[in-house]
C-alpha cells in the first residue's frame, strides 16, 4: 500500500463528515439510515485507530515520494456529488488497495492483517449504507434524468407563450385506406313475380247416380198420306185409227184459201 492510498484514504474519511453534516437532522431517529449516522462515531474512531497502525509501517518503508493528491478528489467531496466520489473510491479500495494489502502480509507484517481487515469490513459498510441511503444525504448526480425533464418542461412552458418560434408539427402520415367491402351483386330489373301459392286440391267427386233405363218408346206412326208416293197413272188409251187424208183440191182452192 503507498502513500497515495493512504492519503485517498484520509480524504475519503473528510469527505464522510462533510456528508454526514449535510444529511438530514431530526430530533428522533426513526431510520436505517439515521441510526448509522448516529452510530459512524464510533465506526469511525476504529477506522481511525487501525488506519494509524498501518501508515506508519507503510510510510516508513516506501521508497516512492509522498505525493498530494490532486484537488478534483477532494473539490468532489465537498460538492453535491460527494456520494458519487465517495462511491467510487470505496470501490477502489474494496476491488484493488485492500485485497492487494492482505496479498502481500508476510511473516514479519502478519500483524497487520487484523487491522486491514477491519478496514475492508468498516469500508464494505459504508458503501453499502452510502448506496442505500443516497436520498438521506441529499446526494446528487452528474447527470440526473428528473433533472432534465424538469428542464425540458420549462422548456416546453416557455414555448407555449411565445408558439411562433416554434415549428409546426410535421403533418401526420395518412393512414393506410381500410380495405373496401365487395361490391353488392346487381340487381336483375325484372324480378320473376313469387310462384302462385299452390291451388288447394279439389274435393272428391262423388260417383254419379247411375241413368235410369230409358222407357220404352212407342211405336212410329204410321207416315202420312202426303208423303206417300202418287199413285201410278192409267196407261194411256190407244190411239183411234186415223181416217185416211182427203184428195186435194183444185188450185182454185188455194187461192179462196188464201182468200180465207
Amino acid at each position: 500500500m503507498h502513500p497515495r492510498p493512504l492519503l485517498l484514504a484520509s480524504c475519503l474519511l473528510v469527505g464522510f463528515l462533510l456528508l454526514v453534516r449535510r444529511s438530514h437532522s431530526s430530533p428522533t431517529c426513526n431510520n436505517r439510515c439515521c441510526r448509522f449516522v448516529e452510530g459512524f462515531p464510533v465506526r469511525l474512531r476504529r477506522l481511525r485507530e487501525d488506519y494509524s497502525q498501518i501508515r506508519d509501517y507503510y510510510e516508513a518503508n516506501d521508497d516512492l515520494d509522498t505525493v498530494l493528491l490532486d484537488n478534483s478528489v477532494e473539490q468532489s467531496l465537498k460538492s453535491p456529488f460527494a456520494c458519487l466520489a465517495m462511491d467510487g473510491i470505496l470501490g477502489f479500495y474494496l476491488g484493488t488497495v485492500l485485497p492487494g494489502a492482505l496479498r502481500s502480509v508476510t511473516d514479519d507484517t502478519k500483524t497487520l492483517r487484523p487491522h486491514m481487515e477491519s478496514i475492508q469490513l468498516i469500508f464494505d459498510e459504508l458503501k453499502r449504507e452510502v448506496t442505500s441511503c443516497r436520498n438521506y444525504f441529499s446526494c446528487k448526480r452528474p447527470f440526473d434524468i428528473q433533472t432534465f425533464n424538469s428542464t425540458y418542461t420549462k422548456m416546453e412552458s416557455k414555448a407555449a407563450v411565445c408558439p411562433s418560434r416554434l415549428k409546426p408539427p410535421a403533418p401526420a402520415p395518412c393512414p393506410s385506406p381500410l380495405p373496401q367491402p365487395p361490391a353488392p351483386a346487381p340487381r336483375p330489373s325484372c324480378l320473376k313475380p313469387p310462384a302462385p301459392a299452390p291451388c288447394p286440391s279439389p274435393p272428391p267427386q262423388l260417383p254419379e247416380a247411375p241413368c235410369p233405363s230409358p222407357l220404352p218408346q212407342p211405336p212410329a206412326p204410321a207416315p202420312r198420306p202426303s208423303c206417300l208416293k202418287p199413285p201410278a197413272p192409267a196407261p194411256c188409251p190407244s190411239p183411234l185409227p186415223q181416217s185416211p187424208a182427203p184428195a186435194p183440191r183444185p188450185s182454185c182452192l188455194k187461192q179462196s184459201c188464201f182468200k180465207c
